[in-house]
């Protein structure tokens, strides 16, 4: 049997924490987020294909942007289970304050640099003309929401550890809900507004992550979450030090997805909306590994504080072989349905026949990702982010940055040869956490 519910399941201070509570709502949450965001990708496919281009891009800066000031959160997080699983009531409250007050200050000094580098970046990622301008107003407004989005984090991540996961669940559908609703009415309810367009989007965006990070405060002060939270330098110190490495590997990612969507903006607008429809699609296949990850690294920073490393490794290879076998089956049915998931967002034969090759080549990327996504959580969970830093750093700029433009740009394989590249990244990934975790490195690091 895969899944052992005699490791899946603990409780702390008569609170039951366990792998499927913590990962049922992120799951259940990011489906509705990434069914919402393929709603309000098709809402601008129908206002604007400059609009769908220019948005797109933004975003992956400004996603990149979150995983820059949210690395306070998983820094907090990994702190505060190691704290619950010992059962250390200062350490909690030192972790929750601490967390809370620096996320702000980073979100805040994040939004500032990139909202002024705007225009410079979006130079270099290929973008002329009118897309630049729609991508440079867009973005500016949306800075405006990292920093609430920083707390957002650092709010929910309090909630998941302290087992009320399911309250994220909330204030997640609520805000996305509210951004498709708001997206609706600038961009087609024909009523005067101040802003329209994509500026409108950004600026809706704003107001409805706000509601969304004041829904999720509410929740950590009723369940008595925040309690004594007060700022401790120390503690600020260990959060830098465990959640700016351990997030190394998401923003690496996003690095690579920056640049090589620069290649393929040199490619021309259908092969930019080529790369956002095959994209809005495979997202839904890692959304289950994700969430588990999340939960992984609760789990395992609390069995982490309690010294239990033989629980340790065997949440580990059942949480491995349990995202193998949801991320090789989701990719391989959405590939075979692929026709008809890909005719909801366009019927244009380049971009149908394009989209359907990245779907094939996406299972070998899939396979070596799922392992990735829960050797990374354990890793981090234990305070092993050098490993995590290293591994992704490497991956990142050995082999699907300069791979993606030998393939795609140099030998004309185009987008389908950044995607192969994407596979190479994830592989060498892969083998070097199973290497790096097979020796227990981490079972003598620094908490």
């Amino acid at each position: 049997m895969i899944y052992d519910s005699s490791v899946s399941n603990l409780t702390e201070n008569g609170k039951k924490i366990s792998l499927i509570n913590i990962t049922f709502p992120k799951y259940m949450e990011q489906i509705f987020v990434y069914l919402l965001s393929t709603v309000h990708t098709l809402m601008l496919t129908g206002y604007s294909d400059n609009a769908v281009a220019a948005t797109n891009v933004a975003n992956q800066i400004y996603v990149f942007a979150i995983l820059l000031s949210n690395f306070i959160a998983v820094g907090m997080g990994v702190i505060l289970s190691v704290a619950i699983g010992e059962e250390n009531t200062e350490k909690i409250n030192n972790a929750t304050g601490t967390g809370i007050w620096t996320s702000v200050g980073v979100g805040s000094v994040t939004a500032s640099v990139l909202s002024l580098a705007a225009p410079v970046i979006f130079s270099l990622m290929n973008l002329e003309g009118e897309t630049k301008k729609i991508a440079i107003d867009y973005f500016c407004i949306k800075t405006i929401a990292i920093p609430i989005h920083a707390l957002s984090g650092c709010f929910n991540q309090i909630l998941m550890c302290r087992g009320y996961a399911k309250l994220t669940l909330v204030s997640g559908i609520t805000t996305n809900v509210l951004n498709v609703v708001s997206s609706y009415i600038i961009l087609y309810s024909g009523l005067d507004l101040p802003v329209k367009g994509a500026s409108g989007l950004a600026v809706g965006f704003c107001i409805v992550s706000f509601i969304g990070m004041a829904i999720s405060y509410y929740f950590c002060r009723k369940k008595g979450c925040i309690g004594e939270a007060g700022f401790k330098k120390s503690v600020a110190f260990d959060i830098f030090r465990i959640g700016f490495p351990g997030t190394m590997n998401s923003m690496s990612y996003n690095i690579a997805q920056i640049i090589s969507t620069g290649f393929i903006a040199s490619m021309g607008i259908a092969v930019i909306n080529t790369k956002v429809f095959a994209a809005t699609i495979i997202n839904n296949v890692y959304l289950f590994s994700l969430s588990l990850s999340q939960a992984n690294r609760v789990l395992v920073g609390i069995y982490r504080g309690r010294k239990e490393f033989d629980n340790i490794k065997k949440i580990h290879r059942q949480n491995v072989m349990l995202c193998l076998l949801c991320n090789v089956s989701m990719s391989v049915l959405i590939y075979i349905f692929r026709n008809p998931l890909i005719s909801i967002f366009t019927s244009d034969p380049a971009i149908v026949r394009g989209v359907g090759i990245i779907l094939l080549i996406d299972i070998a990327v899939e396979i070596p990702r799922a392992a990735n996504h829960i050797y990374e959580s354990s890793h981090i969970a234990n305070g092993d982010v050098g490993a995590t830093f290293w591994f992704s750093f490497i991956s990142c700029w050995a082999f699907s940055i300069p791979f993606g433009y030998l393939l795609g740009i140099k030998l004309g394989f185009g987008i389908e040869g950044i995607w192969i590249a994407y596979a190479l990244e994830e592989s060498f990934k892969a083998l070097a956490y199973a290497i790096r975790w097979k020796k227990e490195s981490w079972r003598y690091t620094r908490l």
